[in-house]
């Protein structure tokens, strides 16, 4: 049987180097805001950072091999960005953390006689009646609530992947279900941050979007033609961390490689927006990567990624909500753009702060969008008027995620996202350039010092939890920016205990709807040389939040 929560998204990045042949030495792990290293990396990455506090000793970073596993870590800090930083990404942040919660929440609500069986979703198939009643009723609510933000991901993700699940029984149409994503992840951010709701109103969002399902609109009513982009946000996601990655390594090795040198980096996902970009504009492959097609091209994924409408500003027409936010439609609006004026390429033949103003100021008028860079401003004015800005800068230095106001530990990940966006949006405002083109500084930089005010601002900004496989005594650490907090630091333990232990109960969550066959407890974070009983703490947490015994559940 299908496993729809693995069928329906995919994993973000395995970011490879050449000379491995194939071998994964990076995946970053947007849900539970990890990003774990290959062991033959980790040293060095250890000492890239040391280098970046010591320049004395910056020439130990000089190997093909060495910059190869650097540029690893750039490719997954990259996605960690991304998922902060970028609308499409942080959208995904916020819906994933509530789904769990609102999951717990309604298992909550269920009589303590009803009985679950899992998954949850053969359950609810399950029942045939036309008007479901009681507990019935709930579970219900609970899998389309679930669905809601599975197939909103989905449809931002992969939207040729999506084709498949639009019969099933639970899928209304393709604009109501990214409507719902981004529902779902406003009132997350709303329950976390009440002072923003004045700032970012959805109050008359369901009436509209309804009326759009009621009324037939093409892409809103349920059974109506799916019409999708060809490109989802997971190809341009990658496609810009692999263009960076490899950018970096052509500056590092002083510009003596070629497209084709790493050609088993050019495959699949990796160049599925960059190989339509090209085709759109009727172009060969570039032999660099310092070509002025790919720094045009990291351009336009920063655009797309970065929409305004309905997050962090109000939708204006709900009739194109759809094309307006969907990171694919954006991209290949962007490329047709492109392909009527050369002038653009032309204006990319190097990088600047004015190229990148510029360009993303003509390109964002034509189309009526806001530029990534009023929507960075966008948000620093939400948190400035909410007196945000220095609360989440407080929570960020004192590392203090773990509880909300109510009491609960299950949305610290959007207070932790939250409180490290900030930080990062605060130097894109200052610096976009460098978060657009980080590959071309970063690899210009390297052949100078690590103490350059580029890598500082790379190590300023990591993914948050690391597994770091050499520690014998526990591999996560807490990435705290510029400099990590050891492993037996208490800080540590307190902010890596409490953040997987949440993630271990959003991972039973999730296996409780959508998983078959028996409970696994064989965690990405387990190390057998710590003595953790994963189970143990799995079956505490889902009682303490749904106030079931998870032993109390049948397994269809």
């Amino acid at each position: 049987m299908t496993d729809y929560y693995s069928a329906l998204r995919e994993p973000i990045s395995e970011a490879c180097f050449t000379e491995h042949k194939g071998t994964v030495l990076g995946i970053y792990e947007p849900s539970s805001l990890v990003v774990n290293f290959h062991p033959s990396i980790e040293s060095f990455i250890r000492t890239a950072s040391e280098c970046m506090l010591n320049p004395s000793t910056s020439n130990n970073i000089t190997t093909v091999k060495q910059l190869g596993h650097y540029s690893t870590y750039i490719h997954e800090t990259m996605h960690w960005w991304q998922f902060i930083a970028s609308t499409a990404g942080f959208i995904q942040t916020l819906a994933c953390s509530s789904q769990s919660l609102m999951t717990a929440i309604n298992i909550q609500r269920m009589n303590n006689d009803f009985i679950l069986c899992k998954p949850l979703i053969e359950q609810a198939r399950s029942d045939k009646s036309t008007n479901p009643k009681g507990d019935w009723a709930i579970l219900h609510t609970l899998v389309n609530s679930w669905f809601d933000v599975e197939y909103g991901i989905c449809c931002m993700n992969s939207p040729e992947k999506l084709a498949k699940f639009c019969a099933d029984g639970f899928f209304e149409s393709v604009g109501i279900c990214l409507y719902t994503l981004y529902q779902n992840a406003l009132q997350a951010f709303h329950n976390q941050f009440p002072q923003t709701r004045a700032l970012l109103p959805i109050n008359d969002w369901e009436s509209k979007f309804i009326h759009l399902r009621d009324s037939q609109y093409p892409n809103f009513h349920y059974k109506s033609e799916v019409i999708l982009p060809k490109i989802g946000a997971l190809a341009i996601f990658e496609g810009q961390a692999r263009f960076t990655q490899l950018q970096f390594l052509h500056y590092a090795l002083d510009g003596n490689t070629r497209l084709k040198d790493w050609k088993s980096q050019l495959h699949g996902i990796y160049v599925q927006a960059f190989q339509y970009f090209i085709n759109i504009l009727g172009v060969k492959w570039p032999e660099k990567a310092n070509d002025p097609l790919i720094n045009i091209f990291l351009l336009l994924c920063d655009i797309a990624l970065n929409p305004s409408c309905g997050f962090p500003d109000g939708i204006e027409t709900f009739e194109g909500f759809f094309e307006e936010v969907h990171p694919g439609y954006r991209f290949q609006s962007l490329c047709k753009i492109v392909a009527e004026s050369s002038q653009f390429i032309t204006q990319c033949s190097g990088v600047s702060r004015d190229i990148y103003l510029e360009i993303s100021g003509l390109l964002c008028k034509s189309l009526n969008w806001k530029t990534p860079l009023d929507v960075v401003k966008c948000w620093i004015q939400i948190y400035f008027q909410t007196d945000l800005l220095r609360k989440l800068e407080e929570l960020r230095t004192n590392h203090e995620f773990i509880c909300d106001q109510m009491g609960t530990s299950m949305s610290m990940p959007i207070r932790l996202a939250t409180a490290r966006q900030v930080s990062l949006l605060q130097d894109k405002l200052n610096a976009p350039e460098l978060f657009c083109w980080a590959g071309h500084y970063l690899g210009k930089n390297v052949l100078e010092n690590f103490a350059s005010d580029t890598f500082q601002l790379i190590n300023k900004h990591p993914a948050p939890f690391a597994i770091l496989n050499e520690y014998q005594d526990g591999p996560i650490v807490y990435m705290c920016g510029s400099d990590t907090i050891p492993p037996d630091d208490l800080k540590n333990e307190n902010v890596v205990g409490q953040h997987f232990g949440v993630q271990t109960a959003a991972d039973i969550l999730r296996q409780t709807v959508s998983g078959h066959g028996q409970y696994s407890f064989n965690y990405l974070w387990n190390n057998p040389h710590i003595n953790v009983d994963w189970k143990a703490i799995s079956h505490r947490y889902f009682k303490s939040l749904t106030g079931k015994d998870l032993e109390s559940i049948i397994i269809l």
